[in-house]
This record gives structure tokens, C-alpha cells and sequence, in this order.
């Protein structure tokens, strides 16, 4: 889960680098994926989705259903990236 989320952060990063942003905080960087048009609908949801499934691993050492995280949350990171790619190119 942790990886899923931070490949996320990643992906949202290169995207905010390719207009000459770069963060600090993550909620600088939360601030601006949600106030940012292109990525509030699909990006904002399913990143807070997969911080909070982060954090839940991290601190909580809470376990995951295999099909919750195949079915769902890497999903959700495919279509974060698939968001980022098309304003990529």
C-alpha cells in the first residue's frame, strides 16, 4: 500500500515539475491537487484514497484484502496515472 501511494505522490509530482512547482509538505502538495482543475475529479479521490490506505498500513498494521487491493486501490493508481499521462504529452 505504501508503495502504491508513493508511487502516486510521484506521479503527481512530475506533473506539478513539468509546470515549475515542486513541494515541500504533502499538505502543500494536497492543497494543490485538490485546487488544481485537471486533477481534482480522478486524481484528488483515489490519492487521498491511497494516503489513507498508506497510513493505515504504516501505523495501524492494519492487513488488506488481496482482491480489495488488486480490484480497488491499484486501480485507483492506474487511473491516477493514466490521468497524469494524458496531460503529460
Amino acid at each position: 500500500m505504501t508503495g502504491a501511494f508513493y508511487a502516486a505522490l510521484h506521479l503527481v509530482e512530475a506533473w506539478f515539475a513539468g509546470r515549475g512547482l515542486h513541494f515541500l509538505s504533502h499538505v502543500e502538495r494536497d492543497d494543490w491537487i485538490h485546487k488544481t482543475k485537471e486533477l481534482r475529479r480522478t486524481v484528488w479521490p483515489r490519492y487521498k484514497e491511497l494516503e489513507f490506505q498508506s497510513q493505515r498500513a504504516r501505523y495501524q498494521c492494519v492487513p488488506f484484502d488481496k482482491d480489495d487491493v488488486e480490484q480497488r486501490l491499484l486501480v485507483y493508481l492506474a487511473d491516477i496515472e493514466r490521468e497524469i499521462r494524458k496531460s503529460l504529452c
